[in-house]
Parts: structure tokens; sequence; C-alpha cells
């Protein structure tokens, strides 16, 4: 419960009631004719600070018959949230802003705790209209704020301030985990805002100070922008792992992809010598589970660059020139971390034929254009695009040309060596007898994909927990005996000669 509360032409103290502006705030007058805003506290506060700053309300608190009272100067003004409300944001109120709150940090930082400033919202923001000229922010409330003060690094502050800044111009929650959230235009906020939000939303360290951080948004002091990993969707990260080693068999690929891939990009200049191109990207197309996907990751961690990985999902949208503007946002991303490989599954998905009478939208229409822009020579950005399909024949042809995907691999089954590295790999972990023919496993599962093996080994594993036993040979050969290849001979042979 709150303390007293008070009647309008009451007589609080010096203060009389002029009216309320919440069931426990109040416009007050003094004496002399000074206002005020008065607020009835359930509980005194401590540690009041006593620091002067042209950013923060003057606070005070004074017991009046025996109910605790916080004073603050009646400010000329609205709150921020509702002066958004009918104006909208803009560039330079988000400049401004965030210029004032980094003032009122530098003017606070060595006086006292400063968590309280995290606490802040745009209702505790005053848009302060008492200077024709000059329109600022100060921030009231404080009995509220105070109330969870803690001690905090200044650059914990910044970040907040900064995640503050970015929802108000934007009309929406920070996420760094959303592909949207990782990229921030700077034609839209000009380079150095720009900037300044990607360094403090994304490394916060590197802005330690309220002084710096001015500097900073001045554009007096430049600071790397690292775009780091963005979560669950469009995933990168720089690959370090064993590479080819870690894929049994396949030499065949794996030499194709040495010559024509990464001795490519690892020996730019050796290559234009000869004057070879530097490769654009490539197409992987294969059967459903034969791996197009870990094949890219290796290939990323054998060169040792970041990897991007997207699907379908990630970028579709119902909203109109959205899709388009993920596309051009990931290979945005790509080029700031520049040598690197974007992965694009389920390609046909996301660039579909166009003409043909084929049920393509004006969506689609717009993805395909973007994505044909963006592949044209980004390999002079750094940027390598992999692609993976199961239905090459379905692809928007433009993007089969060469120029952009140079080369297309046929990603097949496993071989011999790769399904007896599969059962290997897949059973090490769980209870074996003592002889498995691990090469006569692999001699029964030909044509047979790795989501094949998987399943082989789960089912073998099923049938050993029901009577309690380990995992034996026969256990497996009966599982295969009834488990049929997930694709025939004959989808391979046409998988074959398809592009």
């Amino acid at each position: 419960m709150k303390g007293a509360r008070f009647s309008k032409g009451q007589l609080v103290g010096e203060y009389t009631i002029q009216f309320p502006l919440t069931k426990d705030t109040f416009r007050v007058v003094n004496s002399v004719g000074t206002l005020f805003y008065l607020k009835s506290l359930s509980h005194p506060i401590n540690n009041i600070p006593n620091v002067a700053s042209n950013y923060l309300s003057n606070f005070s608190i004074e017991t009046i018959d025996g109910c605790p009272i916080s004073i603050e100067n009646y400010i000329q003004g609205i709150s921020l949230d509702k002066y958004l409300n009918h104006h909208g944001a803009t560039v330079q109120l988000i400049n401004k802003l965030l210029k004032e709150l980094l003032l009122l940090l530098n003017d606070i930082g060595s006086e006292m705790d400063v968590g309280f400033l995290t606490e802040m919202t745009k209702k505790d923001i005053i848009v302060d209209f008492s200077d024709d000229a000059n329109t600022s922010f100060k921030v009231i409330n404080l009995d509220r704020l105070l109330e969870n003060n803690t001690s905090i690094n200044e650059s914990q502050v910044i970040y907040y301030f900064a995640k503050l800044s970015y929802e108000i111009l934007f009309n929406r929650s920070f996420d760094l985990s959303a592909t949207n959230d990782f990229w921030i235009d700077s034609s839209e906020l000009g380079s150095t805002l720009s900037k300044f939000l990607k360094v403090c939303l994304v490394t916060p360290s590197n802005i330690s100070t309220a002084n710096t951080a001015l500097e900073t948004l001045a554009g007096k002091s430049e600071l790397p922008v690292q775009i780091l990993p963005s979560g669950s969707k469009v995933q990168s990260q720089v690959e370090s792992g064993k590479g080819f080693s870690a894929i049994a068999g396949m030499e065949e690929l794996k030499e194709t992809l040495r010559v024509d891939v990464i001795e490519a990009l690892q020996n730019k200049e050796l290559y234009k010598s000869y004057g070879l191109s530097i490769p654009n990207g490539i197409l992987f197309y294969g059967p459903p589970g034969c791996g197009k996907t870990f094949f890219a990751q290796k290939l990323s961690e054998e060169i040792g660059v970041s990897f991007y990985t997207i699907a379908p999902s990630d970028i579709q949208s119902k909203w109109v020139n959205e899709s388009q503007e993920k596309v051009k946002e990931l290979f945005q991303k790509a080029e700031v971390n520049a040598p690197a490989i974007i992965f694009i599954d389920e390609i046909d998905a996301i660039a579909p034929a166009r003409g043909g009478g084929g049920n393509v939208s004006h969506m689609n229409l717009a993805t395909v254009n973007e994505l044909l822009t963006q592949i044209n020579n980004c390999g002079d950005r750094g940027i390598f695009v992999i692609g993976a399909t199961n239905l090459p024949s379905s692809m928007d042809s433009a993007l089969l040309r060469t120029g952009r995907f140079d080369k297309k691999i046929l990603i097949p089954a496993p071989d011999k060596q790769a399904r007896k590295s599969l059962f290997k790999t897949i059973l090490s972990k769980r209870p074996l007898e003592d002889k498995i023919s691990y090469a006569r496993l692999s001699r029964l599962t030909e044509n047979y994909v790795a989501s094949d093996i998987n399943y082989i080994c789960d089912e073998s594993s099923r049938k050993a927990l029901v009577g309690r036993i380990k995992i034996t040979q026969e256990i497996i050969e009966s599982v295969i005996m009834t488990s049929k290849p997930s694709i025939t001979l004959e989808q391979i042979e046409e998988f074959s000669k398809e592009l």
C-alpha cells in the first residue's frame, strides 16, 4: 500500500495540492509559486543521491506528518512515451536522447551506483519544453528507480541505453538471435549512429565508459564493428574442426572440392595468374539424406572461414519485400565477416523456376532477383555460396549459369568406406558385442544413405534394449534385411544425369 492520499487544495507541509496526476502523484505549488511533483511513498528511501545534472530531475525526500514524500521539480513537457505516440521517432531524436543519457551517466557515474538507470522506461523520461530553442530530456520518477539501485559497470548501462534507443527507433524489441536485429542499415541511420548501435549491442565490452561512448557517438572515436552469430536461424561462426578428415571415403568428391574450391580460395593470385576467376559458388545436388549439409560444414572447416547457413523458413515472409531484404542482409553480414561461406539449404524453395506457367508469386520473383544480384561476383567480396537441393530441375535456370554456381556437384549415396565409418561412429557409444564386422555391414547396405544407416542403428538398439542384451551382428543384419533403402537405384541413376 502506498502512503497518504491528498485532495485538491489540501496543504501538505509548504505545498498546496493543485490536482492529481495519478493516484499517488500530484502537481503542487509551494508558498512562492514554484511548481513541483509530489508523490506519496509507501516507505522511506535511503541514500538519496546528491548529484547535480541537467538531465536528472531535482529530487528530495521529506517526511510530512509522518508520511514519506518525494518532491521533484515540475518540468514543462510530456513523457517520452506520450511524445512518441504523437510524433514518432526520428534519427535526430535518438541521437539527442542518447547523447543526453550518456551525459547524465557521465555526470553521476563517479558519484553513485548507476544500476537504477537500467530500470528506466519511456515513461520515466520527460521531453522538456521549457526552453523553446533547445528541447531536452530529463529522467524523473527517481523514487521508483532508486528502489532497485545496484552497482554495475558503465558498459552495462550503455548497452541498456542503446537497446532502448533501438527499440524506440524501430518500434520492436531488440533480439540478438533475430536476423533483422543483426544488421542496422547505415543508410537509414547514418554511419555514425549505425556503428554506435552495432558496437553497443553486439560487443558492448568495447565501450566501457560514458566518455568513450560520447566520443564514438560524435564520430570522434572509431571502434571495430563485429557482427557475431545470430542464433538459431541464420547461423554464423568461424568453423574449426576436423574438416574432410572427419569424412571417411568419398575421396573423389573431396579431391574435386580441393581443386575447384579450396585451392582457388586459398591461392587466389596463383589462379588469377592462369586466367582463372575465383568461383562464386557451387551447387550440391543429390538424393535426400546423403549429407549435403554435412559436406558444406566440413568444407568450411577445411578452409577455416565464417560459415552461414540459412533455409527457406528463415527468410520467407508474408510481408512484401521482406524476403529479399533478408537475403540482402545475409550477404551484407557475410561481407562484413569475409572470407565467409553462405550455405543455402533447399535453394529450390527459395529460388524456384520463373516462367513456364509455374506457380511463382511476385514475392518469390523478387527474392529470386535479389539472390541473383547478390551472387553475381560475390567471390570478389570474399563470399562463397553453396546451394543444396534435392530438386535441381525445380531451380531457376539463371542460378545455374556460370558466374553464379560455377560448379554443380552430385553428392551421391555414401560409398563403401563412408558406410563403414558411419556404422562405426553411430554405434561407438552403444553397448556392442565384441565382434562386429563393419565391413560386412557396409557391403549389405549399398545405396543406403546416411539417414537409412542411422535408422538401422537405432532399430538395432531398440531390439537389444527389449532383451536387455548387447547389440550383436545378428540383430543389426536382421534389421538391414527388413529395411529398404529410402532411394532406389533408378533414382540414383536419374540424379547422376540430372545436370
